[in-house]
C-alpha cells in the first residue's frame, strides 16, 4: 500500500538530508499540542488543514514562488494527514523539506517549527495554509502587494 511518508523517506535519504522519525508516544504529544493550539476541532479523523483556526491561505497559483522566502530557522517537524498513521519526522531545515517536497508525489503535508510558533500546511492541491507566524507571513505578503 502506498504511503506518502515512505516516499518522503526515500527522497530524504537520496538527498542525504538528516532526519529522524519521532517515537509514537512523543509524536502523539506533539499532535495534541498542535491540535490544541491551531485546530478548531480536536479530531484526527479529518484532513487537518480543513479544521485549522485563525489561518491564512495562498492559492495554488501563487504559492510555490514564496515558499523559499518563508522565514524559518532550525529543525522542523513534518507529518502527513493523520489517516497515514501519524508518522512524525524531525528534519534538519525548512528548506530541506521544501526541496524534498518538490520531488515527492502530491500529498498534503504539514511543517511546524519545534517551538510551535507556526504550522504550515501544503495541500495536495498545492495551496498553502498557515497558522501562527505563518499566517502573519501570508498576511504580510498580501499587505505588501506581493499577493493579490
Amino acid at each position: 500500500m502506498w504511503e506518502p511518508y515512505n516516499e518522503f523517506i526515500k527522497v530524504l535519504n537520496t538527498a542525504k538530508v538528516p532526519f529522524s522519525i519521532i517515537e509514537k508516544s512523543s509524536a502523539d504529544i506533539v499532535f495534541d499540542v498542535l491540535l490544541n493550539k491551531f485546530a478548531s476541532k480536536k479530531r484526527r479523523d479529518s484532513r487537518l488543514f480543513e479544521v485549522l483556526a485563525d489561518c491564512s491561505a495562498i492559492s495554488y497559483f501563487q504559492s510555490h514562488e514564496f515558499l523559499f522566502d518563508f522565514p524559518s530557522n532550525g529543525k522542523v517537524y513534518v507529518f502527513f494527514d493523520f489517516r497515514y498513521g501519524g508518522v512524525l519526522f524531525e528534519v534538519s531545515s525548512f528548506s530541506d523539506v521544501i526541496n524534498a517536497w518538490n520531488k515527492c508525489p502530491n500529498s498534503s503535508f504539514y511543517i511546524v517549527d519545534t517551538n510551535f510558533e507556526y504550522l504550515l500546511s501544503i495541500t495536495e492541491e498545492g495551496s498553502i495554509v498557515g497558522c501562527g507566524t505563518a499566517s502573519d507571513w501570508i498576511e504580510h505578503l498580501y499587505a505588501s502587494g506581493s499577493l493579490t
